[in-house]
């Protein structure tokens, strides 16, 4: 520029380049020529443009993330480090399980080029390991190497359940606390109260499952519902919302638990009571360390309970427990609580044990001996007796107790003033050790021949005839009885159904059930059945067309014969089927067709598992069990719908091969509700023997003894007919009882035809009455000395038979010789004959119940007739009174073709045929 340019003396270029005027005053760069312009902006141009340049580096460098691990449910926010992070960085993750599983962060904070903050929100990510990659541009993100950060993300963690979810606050207790995705990674436990305040308690790992744990729940808290949250060392939160509610009224009063003394070496039957309030089907019950004190001691569940009724549960009592004393906590499914403290006691030794009472009746003062087990100087000996109609229990004195043996112990037994007829008694022996052992049952009885009063019990799902009955024991607590075949009042139209009902100590009979998918293989009326150990055998009988030969035997299925299996919770990256709410799962194992004591069969359903799910329609549980031996294949049953209780699980799926496996439900499968999981008492299915009657026959009987070999059952069945012809034979057979299944050592053999003195032939009978009579019966039958009685029945002329005979058994064979005829009075052998009763024997009574004529079909007797022996000598010559067979008392109802089981002291009398139709009535007499 001329140094003549200056602002006070401008020149005009544009004259001098012959430019157009501008108007006004134009700043002195505007005269800058064009060329100087042009350079100007070849030099300034660039060097702008780099100094505008990105500062970030293509790929960035990643070196650690903080946190490294997180929980499904709390993302949240991720500091990545490194270097060469552009301002405008964006962030994933990728699953390296699943490349196609990318999470985008929701949103980066810039904080510097070493530092971005990633924030991924309440995203849900599935459980694994994922890989961190950080875009600065496009083109521009790390890529993957052995050393790119990776991020674990833990699985969703829930708190599904806690047990029991209803707690007194009168006693401590340990609950626990069902979870999922803690994996025993749990640093503490708080309980959040209605006051709102939070209060920390002590939690501690269950050894039975990686996701459970155990809570100590203090007692003294303020009633209410309590929220349970518990935390991992890795921050992740499992949180019930209503995790407990706490009571301060016990609804349920709680009796004493028998047996209360439990070896820890072996699982344990138990009886409890409720003496005010009632259980609910089916109650919870729990058992928990006394004050909840015991280091070592977990809170239990209690496994297999039954429901017999408003005041009675069995259930099984696990062994490997820690010595010491516990609680028991029962929980009805509407919320109802009862607790015994110091239910019972865990001890090192074994408790004693009564296998047996001989008398098992009173009807006087006297003596009786208890047979068992491990009785120690100066044991005690307690009786109760229960009156039905007053339904309350009273005490029977006991005195002068002399333990004669580890295996025998002699009482006096006062029966009280006032006592009556008919009461069922339980009989208690102590050692000085206070551990115990409860025995149900003996009974109360007149002196006189007089039946008791009979008093009606729960009716049968299906009214019969014809059919057989029975009583069984899958653990030494609990009894059913159970009731099989039979017809509709038609012989032409037999039944397959079978059904059971439980026993509370006091022989008071629960519902009866039926299952139809464990009915017998065909309809089979006029059938006998017998237990023999944990196995029901059904013979001979009519299949609505002839008589059969056949034997039948299905397994008394036990609740130690279970699948081990356990639930977590998944997370789903799609939406399910579940409502929010409490289930119930469970799992049994479908046997092989090879199975030797239930071919094809189903074992009982293990214990239910709760699941309480949240409010999150993205959720699995995953149902894991251990392989069964035998197996092949598994069932898993679930609550149909949450709220519902334990008892109404259905079917969910069946999975094929007999190895370990999972079941994933993610709740849009519906339950089958034809089909239940089998509960205790069940009984398995049905299997025919190779051993066969050698005579088809039906309408016969059946007797069975215990010889001097305690480890064989002499079994005999007499006379009965087939469709045209009538019999007066026997034939026997021996087991072996020390097997399991027992083993048959002789098979159905014929014995001949029976034959009183002079080898003259039985009349061919059929629903002829049998009887066995022994020492432990009665005391003036010689010392271990066995008779058998047969006596009346009904002739192929439609007319009846009295003839009544006895015969010594032998100890050592089960071959019949002459019977010897009884003549009562000078007279015919029974009087008031009739057909299509039941004979049971008694308190030394052989009774013949009900019945009808049968040349009358439509017409029945509730008429019982009975008769006691008054001599018998050491040959065998048993002689009765002129009174014997007299009418001694009376059904509630008249009916024949019904059956007749002794079990608990009690005589049960169930179903018939009334004369118009077959009933489902069922009644009971102490015996």
């Amino acid at each position: 520029v001329p140094k003549s340019v200056t602002p006070t003396n401008p020149i005009r270029p544009w004259k001098k380049m012959g430019l157009p005027k501008l108007a006004g005053k134009i700043p002195w760069f505007v005269y800058i020529p064009a060329a100087v312009v042009v350079a100007l902006i070849i030099i300034i141009v660039p060097t702008a443009v780099v100094l505008s340049r990105p500062k970030y580096k293509c790929p960035p460098v990643l070196t650690a993330t903080s946190p490294s691990a997180f929980c499904s449910a709390e993302a949240g926010s991720i500091r990545i480090t490194g270097d060469g992070f552009g301002s405008a960085a964006t962030v994933r993750l990728v699953s390296e399980a699943n490349k196609n599983a990318t999470f985008n962060a929701l949103s980066v904070v810039y904080e510097n080029a070493t530092s971005l903050l990633a924030n991924f929100g309440a995203q849900q990510l599935p459980a694994g390991f994922y890989r961190v990659y950080v875009s600065n541009a496009a083109n521009c993100e790390n890529a993957e190497a052995a050393d790119t950060p990776r991020i674990e993300v833990r699985p969703l963690v829930l708190a599904f359940f806690v047990d029991p979810p209803t707690i007194y606050n009168g006693v401590q207790i340990q609950a626990t606390a069902f979870t999922s995705g803690l994996n025993r990674d749990v640093a503490s436990a708080i309980l959040q109260g209605p006051a709102g305040n939070a209060i920390p308690i002590a939690v501690s790992n269950d050894t039975s499952s990686a996701n459970r744990y155990l809570l100590t729940i203090p007692s003294g808290l303020p009633a209410g519902t309590y929220q349970v949250a518990i935390r991992s060392s890795t921050g992740c939160s499992a949180t019930l919302a209503t995790g407990i509610t706490v009571t301060d009224t016990l609804t349920i009063t709680l009796g004493l638990v028998e047996p209360n003394y439990i070896w820890n070496a072996v699982d344990t039957a138990i009886t409890i009571t409720a003496t005010a309030g009632s259980f609910q089907q089916v109650p919870r019950v729990y058992l928990t360390p006394s004050g909840g004190a015991a280091t070592n001691a977990s809170a239990r569940r209690i496994d297999s309970v039954n429901y017999g009724g408003a005041t009675s549960l069995t259930a099984v009592i696990p062994s490997g427990l820690t010595l010491g004393s516990y609680d028991i906590v029962v929980v009805n499914p509407t919320g109802e609580v009862g607790v015994r403290t110091a239910a019972i006691n865990v001890v090192a030794t074994q408790p004693p044990v009564i296998d047996n009472i001989v008398p098992s009746y009173f009807d006087t003062n006297r003596n009786a001996t208890i047979y068992g087990a491990r009785f120690e100087a100066n044991a005690t000996v307690v009786s109760t007796c229960y009156d039905p109609a007053l339904a309350t229990s009273l005490d029977m004195p006991v005195s002068n107790v002399y333990v004669a043996s580890s295996t025998q112990i002699i009482a006096f037994f006062t029966v009280p003033t006032g006592f009556q007829a008919g009461y069922t008694c339980t009989v208690r022996v102590t050692n000085p050790t206070g551990s115990n052992f409860l025995y149900s049952a003996v009974s109360t009885k007149s002196p006189s021949s007089n039946f008791g009063t009979v008093r009606a019990a729960t009716s049968l799902v299906v009214h019969r005839r014809g059919h057989a009955s029975v009583s069984i024991k899958p653990t030494r607590s609990a009894k059913f009885l159970v009731a099989l075949g039979g017809d509709n009042g038609t012989l032409s139209s037999p039944l397959r159904s079978v059904e059971r009902a439980s026993l509370d100590r006091f022989a008071n009979l629960g519902t009866w059930s039926e299952r139809s998918d464990y009915a017998l293989p065909t309809g089979i009326s006029y059938a006998t059945a017998i237990n023999v150990g944990s196995f029901v055998y059904l013979i001979g009988g009519y299949n609505g067309t002839r008589a059969v030969d056949t034997m039948y035997r299905a397994e008394v299925l036990s609740p130690d014969d279970i699948v081990d299996f356990d639930i977590s919770v998944n997370v789903l990256t799609a939406p399910g089927g579940f409502s929010q709410g409490l289930y119930f799962y469970t799992v049994s194992a479908l046997l092989n067709s090879s199975d030797p004591t239930n071919p094809s069969g189903e074992t009982l359903a293990a214990p239910a598992i709760p699941v309480q799910l949240p409010n999150v329609n993205l959720l699995e549980v995953s149902v894991s069990w251990q392989a069964y031996p035998g197996a092949r294949g598994y069932r898993v049953y679930r609550s149909p719908v949450a709220g519902a209780g334990v008892g109404a699980m259905e079917l969910l799926a069946e999975i094929d091969g007999g190895a370990g496996g999972i079941y994933n439900d993610n709740g849009t499968v519906a339950t089958s509700p034809a089909s239940k999981p089998l509960s205790l008492g069940a009984i398995g299915r049905w299997m025919l023997l190779s051993d066969k009657l050698n005579v088809a026959r039906y309408a016969h009987s059946m007797q069975s003894i215990v010889p001097a070999n305690q480890n064989e059952l002499y079994v005999w069945i007499f006379s009965g007919r087939n469709q045209s012809s009538f019999f007066n034979d026997y034939e026997y057979l021996v087991f072996n009882t020390a097997s399991n299944p027992p083993s048959i050592t002789t098979t159905w053999t014929a014995g001949g035809v029976l034959t009183h003195t002079g080898g003259t032939p039985l009349t061919p009978v059929a629903y002829q009455g049998s009887f066995i009579l022994s020492s432990d019966d009665l005391n003036i039958v010689p010392a271990g000395s066995k008779f058998l009685f047969l006596a009346s029945g009904e002739q192929s002329s439609q007319t009846l038979s009295s003839g009544f005979y006895s015969f010594k058994l032998s100890n050592s064979t089960p071959s019949l010789g002459d019977f010897n005829e009884i003549v009562v009075s000078g007279s015919t052998g029974v009087k008031n004959t009739r057909s299509e009763f039941c004979s049971i024997q008694a308190a030394g009574f052989l009774n013949i119940i009900a019945g009808g004529a049968p040349n009358s079909p439509t017409t029945a007797l509730n008429q019982v007739i009975n008769a006691k022996p008054n001599s018998v000598t050491g040959v065998g010559v048993v002689s009765f009174p002129s009174s014997a067979w007299n009418p001694s008392g009376s059904l509630t109802a008249s009916v024949r073709s019904l059956a007749c089981v002794l079990e608990s002291a009690n005589i049960f009398f169930v179903g018939g045929f009334t004369g118009t139709a077959v009933t489902g009535v069922v009644g009971q007499v102490s015996q």
